[in-house]
């Protein structure tokens, strides 16, 4: 996933589903009807939030909140030691060991994870940076099945 948003496409025997117009300009982002309609052929994308960057805090209720909130790429999360001060899924995903902190971006670049563990220790609270990673995991990975759901049930309308 990248920063905030990752896109999503379903793709049947090699071609990507089309739809027959696309709404710009939303005043409302997710609120059909609020932008522009534009009848033109477009790839059938579906977006879903809580991408790399997207911030995690607690909330007033003391559960985990992911997002709406993102350090984007720049500065991005805590591990990248670029100034990001909000733990974020990529920060998550470190500290649980599903990424390499000495081979991020083909190696290029060497992600902090004790910077990353103690922004979560730190901003978590008594939430150590185990269950937050667990936690993070847990309301972030199910996303994105679901436009992969919805737009292929999109393709079986479209067919019948």
């Amino acid at each position: 996933m990248g920063g905030t948003t990752a896109k999503s496409c379903l793709i049947q025997g090699g071609v990507a589903g089309v739809v027959p117009m696309f709404e710009v300009g939303r005043v409302q982002r997710f609120m059909k009807g609020s932008g522009l309609t534009i009848q033109v052929p477009v790839v059938d994308l579906m977006e879903i939030g809580a991408g790399g960057g997207s911030i995690a805090k607690v909330s007033k209720m003391g559960t985990l909140q992911v997002g709406p909130e993102s350090s984007g790429a720049d500065p991005g999360p805590i591990c990248y030691a670029r100034g990001g001060t909000g733990p974020g899924v990529t920060d998550a995903d470190l500290l649980l060991g599903y990424l390499d902190e000495n081979y991020f971006l083909g190696g290029e670049m060497k992600l902090d994870k004790e910077a990353a563990r103690r922004g979560v220790e730190e901003q978590m609270g008594s939430l150590s940076y185990r269950p937050y990673g667990v936690s993070m995991m847990l309301l972030t990975r199910p996303w994105p099945q679901q436009p992969r759901r919805i737009l292929q049930r999109r393709a079986e309308i479209q067919k019948s």
